[in-house]
């Protein structure tokens, strides 16, 4: 089999030791002006530019044997023309989900392919060290802050690259490269300067002033705050001659390690990872770091005098196409929409992120949720799709998946493989291109698998962080109540997987142990697809309480009428000035946490009462429950058109582009696709 790559991958020395910084590829050559096509990867990652301008970025991040490339079309000028290529490893100082072998790159295309003709140089000016101001005593692996010297961004010298191996794309048989390649499933992130830059904050009397040019004086930070929790490269644009230090916050610290009130800054400490620009004698105009940074608030100090002429930020993220809509009579419900679509689209970039700040990793129990949300918020499912495949690929012998992917170290959740067994049925359900019956019978096997190894080893048995579970481990383990029936749960959905269903001997047996609001969730919601009537739920407190991630479950199960009055965490985070919602209510670590924003599906699902009732939705269930509300219009981005919920004064006016089922004031019947107004 002829090799589909007329490439090789290319690094800056032979001896890995050397491959930690960033480095420039460099490729001049003459043009007849015509459109050239080529494929690029690079590991860790790379920046590709035409005559200094800006072409594209990756790669999307995956693993040795799924390492994606894109695709790109230069269009050089006529003449000479010169290709570049910033890549760089952050080595052992790597984030968590940045997988990696080493130092590489590799572009094919007609004339350009490497290695002929290129020579590589590294970038002296730019560092990479841990930097942060007492960030705490919190979980955190996002890649190190950037020491970056603004004069000096290009090498000083150049070289003859060093070949590593062949380019190979997956499925060849050739085996001399560590990289295994396949296209780019995803599209490109959003880059966009942003258009309204930063308030000025003053610490003694918490006044903003718009910003407008100052200069830094030496033991006096400025404070800038942008409003809004954002991820995006910083623009500075400044002159020294001076080190110029940038520390990012979600939040401000009061002196106990609570943060209060996130508008107020009076008495509050700043705390977070930080970059160093060492900025020279003149005025410079970059957006010079290599990654992104997550931040509402932006600290900026020196021990010189620095002219701060401008501040902004090109922010980025997965282009999340908002296409549905939900409002109502109750005020909040614009408040709560608005921010958990923010929160939604700041926990997604090149794969889902748990966090954007304090992680960015790939984990099943929040992306089970994500997934969904995204498939109701947008027609888009090519994050979903590929977050499905990527956790299919780190299935271990053993038989489950591995908890959060990518990931460069092995951590193992049980019952988050049991959460893609569910979710591979949401896909069934909700996504109208995964029809094929190879992969249904691959993925029966992976499930089968999973459910026969569930429970032989405990790994870290977590469901939900509680406070009275350490670890967030339910009394009894893999044994607790939920657990078991978190278990009965992927069961019955792969009883509805296509083809045959199997039974299951793996029955681990319960325990005696406390109540919990998630065992009575989980169990209501395995009596509910088995087509029984699930008891009502209690109406006194029930032992351990679901944290803001469990209660999108204990709302499913609960089926409240009056789903408003379940929401009061999330009008507290509101009120406390969160702009995303938190990992968990105050204390917590993160101000931005993805399974906070499922009231998105809350909503849609519960309120508007939309759910799909056929493989790839093409028939749905509406199942209203306005509760208090007097009026409320939903508009959900089906795959094949819009489908609307109305309802006012007592009535509902809906269009659906699919048949469905209507359960309102207890009755059922059955509608055709089209406009219906129902009494």
């Amino acid at each position: 089999m002829p090799h589909s790559w007329n490439a090789q991958w290319i690094s800056f020395g032979e001896d890995p030791r050397d491959d930690f910084g960033a480095f420039v590829f460099r490729r001049e050559f003459e043009s007849d002006g015509l459109p050239i096509n080529v494929r690029v990867s690079a590991d860790q990652r790379y920046r590709l530019s035409l005559n200094d301008e800006f072409v594209g970025e990756g790669p999307a991040r995956g693993d040795l044997a799924h390492w994606p490339f894109e695709a790109y079309t230069l269009r050089p000028k006529p003449g000479p023309n010169r290709l570049e290529a910033l890549v760089w490893s952050f080595g052992r100082y790597a984030p968590m989900a940045q997988m990696t072998y080493r130092l590489a790159f590799v572009l094919d295309g007609n004339g350009l392919s490497t290695p002929d003709s290129w020579q590589v140089g590294r970038v002296e000016g730019r560092e990479f060290k841990m930097l942060n101001s007492e960030i705490g005593p919190f979980y955190i692996d996002v890649g190190p802050g950037e020491i970056i010297d603004l004069d000096n961004l290009k090498p000083a010298s150049w070289s003859v690259p060093n070949v590593i191996s062949h380019a190979l794309e997956r499925g060849e048989w050739h085996s001399d490269s560590p990289w295994r390649l396949v296209p780019r499933s995803i599209p490109t992130m959003v880059r966009h300067i942003r258009e309204t830059g930063p308030a000025i904050v003053d610490r003694v009397s918490g006044l903003r002033r718009a910003f407008e040019p100052f200069t830094l004086t030496p033991g006096q930070p400025a404070l800038l705050d942008f409003g809004e929790l954002l991820c995006g490269y910083p623009i500075v644009h400044a002159h020294g001659p001076g080190h110029l230090t940038a520390t990012y916050a979600e939040s401000l610290f009061l002196p106990d390690g609570s943060k209060g009130h996130r508008d107020e800054v009076i008495g509050k400490a700043v705390k977070g990872y930080q970059d160093i620009f060492e900025v020279p004698a003149r005025t410079v105009k970059d957006s010079p770091t290599l990654w992104w940074r997550t931040f509402r608030y932006i600290q900026l100090e020196s021990i010189q005098p620095i002219q701060i002429e401008t501040f902004n930020i090109v922010e980025t993220g997965y282009p999340y196409a908002v296409e549905s809509s939900f409002e109502a009579n109750d005020p909040w419900v614009e408040q709560i929409w608005v921010v958990a679509v923010r929160t939604a689209r700041r926990c997604a970039g090149e794969t889902y992120f748990d966090c954007p700040y304090y992680e960015q990793l790939q984990y099943l129990g929040d992306t089970r949720i994500q997934a969904l949300i995204h498939c109701y918020l947008s027609r888009d499912r090519r994050l979903a799709r590929q977050a499905l495949e990527q956790f299919e690929a780190s299935i271990l012998p053993e038989g489950l998946t591995q908890s959060r992917y990518p990931s460069r170290l092995t951590q193992i959740i049980p019952g988050f493989s049991l959460w893609w067994v569910i979710a591979l049925l949401d896909q069934a359900w909700y996504d109208t291109g995964f029809e094929d019956a190879e992969t249904w019978e691959r993925r029966r096997k992976l499930v089968d698998s999973i459910l026969e190894a569930y429970g032989r080893l405990d790994h870290w048995p977590f469901l939900d962080w509680v406070d009275s579970w350490p670890l967030g481990i339910p009394p009894g383990g893999l044994r607790h109540p939920a657990a078991l029936a978190l278990f009965e749960l992927a069961k019955l959905a792969r009883a509805q997987f296509p083809g045959p269903p199997r039974p299951f001997e793996n029955s681990p047996v319960s325990g005696s142990v406390p109540p919990s609001e998630h065992a009575e969730a989980l169990q209501r919601l395995v009596a509910l697809e088995s087509g029984q009537p699930a008891e009502p739920w209690p109406t006194s407190p029930v032992g351990d309480r679901c944290s803001l991630y469990f209660q999108f479950y204990k709302h499913l199960a609960m089926r409240p009428n009056d789903y408003m009055a379940e929401l009061g965490p999330w009008k507290r985070m509101i009120e406390q000035g969160l702009t995303t919602f938190a990992e968990t209510e105050d204390p917590t670590r993160s101000d931005c946490h993805a399974w906070s924003a499922h009231p998105i599906l809350g909503f849609l699902q519960t309120v508007a009462g939309v759910t799909s009732a056929a493989p790839a939705w093409k028939r749905a269930r509406i199942e209203p429950r306005p509760g208090l509300l007097t009026w409320f219009r939903a508009r959900i981005a089906h795959p094949d058109g819009d489908l609307t919920v109305e309802f006012e004064q007592g009535r509902l006016a809906l269009d659906s582009p699919v048949p469905f089922n209507l359960i309102w004031k207890g009755q059922e019947a059955s509608y055709e696709a089209g406009r219906h107004s129902v009494g």
